[in-house]
C-alpha cells in the first residue's frame, strides 16, 4: 500500500516502511530473518522444506504470506487518485465509506468478493465491470467503459464514455485477490 492509516497503533506509514518496521521488531525479538527469495516449497515428514536461493530451511509449520499483485487499471487518474478514494482493499478501507456512495470496479468473483464486504458498510454501490457484460440483481451495473476518474484533492467522479457518475470512494477488484503458485502446489484453496 501507499499509506497505511488504519493500523492500530501506528501513524501513517507507507507498506514498504512498515515492513522494515516489522523485520525491525522480528530481529529485536531474538528472530532470525532471512532475506532471499522461496524457490520452491516441498511437503516433508512432519511438515515443510523451504527452499531458497541461499539454503534450504525446515519447518512443522508454514505460513505464507506473500501479498497480492495489485492490478493496476489504465485509466487516466487512477494513479493521481490511488489512496486518495481509489482503493484496492475493501476489507481494509471499506469501513471509511458507511452509507456513502461507492463504485466497484471489476466484474468475475474477485468484484464478487468485495461487493460482500463493501455491502456491510453501505447499500450505494455502483458496479462499474468496465467493459464486461455482468448482472446483479441488487445493484446497478455500467457495462461502458471507463475513461477517467477526476475530482480535486479525492476522487469524486468515475467518468465513463457516456456519463459521469458522482462517488465518494471507489474499489478496484480486477482479476483476481492472489496468485500463488507455491500456495497452490501444496494444495491450499485460494478464494
Amino acid at each position: 500500500s501507499d499509506i497505511i492509516d488504519n493500523h492500530y497503533g501506528v501513524k501513517p506509514i507507507s507498506g514498504p516502511n512498515l515492513i522494515k518496521e516489522g523485520i525491525e521488531q522480528a530481529r529485536n525479538l531474538g528472530i532470525k530473518v532471512h532475506l532471499s527469495s522461496v524457490i520452491d516449497v516441498d511437503l516433508i515428514e512432519g511438515g515443510y522444506e523451504v527452499k531458497t536461493a541461499h539454503g534450504n530451511y525446515q519447518s512443522k509449520t508454514l505460513v505464507i504470506a506473500t501479498g497480492k499483485p495489485r492490478l493496476p487499471l489504465k485509466v487516466q487518474g487512477f494513479n493521481t487518485f490511488r489512496s486518495h478514494g481509489i482503493h484496492m482493499c475493501a476489507t481494509c478501507d471499506g469501513f471509511f465509506y458507511k452509507k456513502k456512495r461507492v463504485a466497484l470496479v471489476g466484474s468475475g468473483p474477485y468484484m464478487e468478493q468485495e461487493l460482500k464486504v463493501l455491502e456491510n458498510y453501505t447499500d450505494q454501490i455502483t458496479i462499474f465491470s468496465h467493459g464486461e457484460l455482468i448482472t446483479n440483481d441488487t445493484y446497478p451495473i455500467v457495462t461502458d467503459t471507463i475513461m477517467s476518474f477526476s475530482g480535486e484533492k479525492k476522487v469524486r467522479f468515475v467518468n465513463t464514455k457516456t456519463q459521469s457518475y458522482e462517488i465518494d470512494g471507489v474499489f478496484v477488484a480486477i482479476g483476481f485477490p492472489s496468485a500463488n503458485e507455491l500456495a497452490l502446489k501444496l494444495g491450499i484453496i485460494q478464494e
